[in-house]
């Protein structure tokens, strides 16, 4: 409890110094979890190389982390170990336990924030980010649902910002480990799970944030919920923008049009733009190039 105590403490004394104009260097860990599914695993190295590039850009310190659903530390993943945690599915189908460890395990942090994300979404440019970031300063508040894409019962995992206390109050820890409070939520939300894209059981980590930050809401909790036309955020999306127009769109991300990054599967097949897209991105922030999109 005090190391939370101290943190809140801390995260709140950044009000002051974006107020004096002085550089501040309030940390934020963007966690996300895949389990042994190769589509998803195959994500985890370009994860954590985007956001470690974009690290550079912004006057907040961001630090990927990777919670991966396994028995053993994968082979497939040897180098990345700084930024993965093996946990154990005990009982529970592995997607489902991907999807809610990102909630669950946010609490665990010692950075000042946690944003929750997919591991196949990759960033492209901070401005989203800072952006909820700077507005979570100035209000005061240590939760934040930064995009408004959803209808009513869900809110979007990717991206949600909360302080690892307030993220103790969202899954409300129990005392139990991590497991098996997982396992309690999949009982009270889930009816059927089928591990399919979409399927039965698919958006209960969405439904469970829904229900969880509107009883905190109710509760006098404060709530930052922002939209993207206040944010800037425009996705570089695997659906609306397919071969040849993703590589036709490259100058674009060169530009800081685009805010993130959700990727064609299989990654195999284009790890060639992939790699382009983190030459472009590296080169806009090496040159100082800042978002010329309004926002």
């Amino acid at each position: 409890m005090l190391r939370f105590t101290c943190k809140r403490r801390k995260f709140f004394h950044q009000k002051n110094a974006l107020k004096s104009g002085v550089c501040h260097s309030l940390s934020l860990e963007i966690i996300t979890a895949t389990n042994l599914n190769a589509k998803y695993l195959t994500c985890v190295p370009s994860f954590i190389d985007f956001w470690k590039l974009i690290d550079a850009e912004s006057s907040f310190a961001f630090t990927p982390r990777v919670v991966v659903i396994a028995e053993e530390y994968p082979s497939a993943l040897v180098g990345f170990e700084e930024y993965c945690q093996v946990v154990s599915p005990g009982r529970n189908h592995t997607a489902l336990v991907a999807q809610l460890a990102r909630l669950v395990y946010a609490a665990d942090s010692d950075k000042d924030l946690v944003m929750t994300s997919d591991i196949d979404m990759l960033p492209l440019s901070s401005h989203v980010t800072d952006f909820a970031l700077h507005e979570m300063l100035k209000r005061t508040t240590d939760l934040a649902i930064v995009r408004d894409v959803l209808g009513i019962g869900q809110f979007p995992v990717c991206y949600t910002i909360a302080s690892p206390e307030k993220w103790t109050d969202i899954v409300m820890s129990t005392g139990a480990s991590h497991v098996d409070r997982i396992t309690e939520i999949a009982a009270e939300f889930v009816k059927a799970y089928e591990g399919s894209h979409g399927g039965p059981g698919w958006f209960t980590d969405q439904e469970f944030l829904w229900d969880r930050v509107n009883a905190l809401e109710n509760s006098g909790a404060s709530v930052l919920r922002l939209a993207d036309d206040q944010t800037g955020h425009l996705r570089l999306d695997r659906v609306l923008h397919r071969f040849p127009l993703n590589w036709l769109l490259l100058p674009f991300v060169r530009y800081g049009i685009f805010s993130d990054y959700h990727v064609h599967h299989p990654i195999s097949r284009n790890h060639r733009f992939i790699s382009a897209l983190k030459t472009v991105t590296r080169q806009r922030i090496e040159s100082g190039q800042k978002r010329v999109r309004e926002t």
